[in-house]
């Protein structure tokens, strides 16, 4: 079992905090990262592989494309949909993952995210599904609503099959601060109103 991370980046700064933290928390040889940047910046290899692609850019892409561009250069036969704005938190996330795909996941038929320490069990920030599925529902290119693959994703895959990782923390860095008391410390995502609810 392989799992490739998408991440399309334009925050050098950003991808350079999420791949130490994938550094330092990883613990098998089974993740790559599939960078794809517009600058021709070096970065420090990740021991597990690494596929940077370099985009000249032409014109903005949205993110389903930018996704898309990833996704034929991953070789994993999981995929996570992350970009720059990420920390991973937990040791052994990785080790976590592949023992839940193993108990739950067997038939590739299957949703899992892990906490991004904003909507956490609520909504799948970061998802990760299978080729086998991706493949099945034909999913590039697609028109992303407002929280983009995420509620797309979380919106198609039935309740039975979807699976909220408590026990790993990839924390969003992109809020607009807390509210609430001091010791409430909510997340607050910022939001397009005009997009509706999700």
């Amino acid at each position: 079992m392989r799992l490739s991370i998408l991440i399309p980046s334009n925050r050098p700064e950003g991808l350079a905090r999420l791949i130490a933290s994938l550094q330092k928390n990883s613990v098998t040889n089974d993740v790559e990262l599939v960078i794809l940047v517009d600058d021709e910046t070096n970065y420090v290899d990740f021991r597990n592989g690494m596929i940077i692609i370099h985009r000249q850019p032409k014109k903005p892409l949205c993110m389903s494309e930018l996704n898309q561009e990833c996704y034929q250069r991953a070789t994993g036969d999981w995929i996570m949909f992350g970009n720059d704005d990420i920390i991973c938190n937990t040791p052994e996330w990785d080790r976590l993952l592949f023992i839940a795909i193993e108990q739950f996941g067997q038939d590739g038929i299957a949703l899992f995210w892990p906490d991004d320490c904003m909507f956490g069990s609520k909504l799948a920030c970061f998802p990760i599904v299978s080729r086998k599925l991706l493949n099945l529902i034909d999913f590039f290119p697609q028109p992303y609503r407002r929280y983009k693959i995420d509620d797309t994703l979380h919106n198609i895959i039935p309740v039975a099959r979807r699976y909220f990782l408590s026990n790993i923390e990839f924390k969003h860095e992109n809020d607009q601060g807390t509210v609430g008391y001091p010791l409430d410390g909510k997340r607050i995502y910022p939001i397009d109103r005009e997009a509706g609810d999700f």
